[in-house]
């Protein structure tokens, strides 16, 4: 689908702002396999055991996007996009006791967020500049455990 514009009494005199475009939202999926180390090899790290698990299932992922581009006067663009995603059947590793973990799945962790973006062109140079705000939750049966990390 082509980017769709604003229309033309929208935009400011002299054609300083070019209204810009959005892409419509965007829907996706995907899979991810366990790799052979998730699903039959085991690891050491110090006194932390981290065990395999041959009975892992595929990742599935689903999310959707929507993004909008504006252009000011030639010389800086700004770019924001909204996004959410699911993954189903997360494969990470869960702690089983004080010294041993394993590699399970866990029920869905979503992310969702915005990404916005501004670009600048001057005579010999671009400057950029990137923001990224994104919230993610786990979604797991089993007791709660925080990680944390400041």
């Amino acid at each position: 689908m082509p980017p769709r514009s604003c229309p033309d009494t929208a935009c400011v005199a002299d054609n300083l702002v070019d209204c810009g475009s959005w892409g419509g939202p965007a829907g996706y999926s995907g899979f991810r396999l366990p790799t052979l180390n998730e699903l039959y090899g085991q690891f050491v790290i110090g006194s932390i055991t981290t065990n395999a698990n041959a009975g892992l299932m595929p990742e599935k992922l689903r999310g959707i996007e929507a993004g909008i581009d504006v252009d000011l006067a030639g010389k800086t663009t700004l770019s924001a996009t909204l996004f959410y995603n699911m993954l189903e059947n997360a494969i990470t590793n869960v702690t089983l006791n004080a010294a041993m973990r394993q590699r399970q799945n866990v029920d869905a962790i979503i992310a969702k967020g915005l990404e916005v973006t501004a670009d600048s062109k001057f005579s010999d140079f671009i400057l950029s500049a990137s923001y990224a705000d994104a919230d993610s939750k786990v979604s797991a049966h089993g007791p709660a455990v925080s990680t944390r990390i400041c």
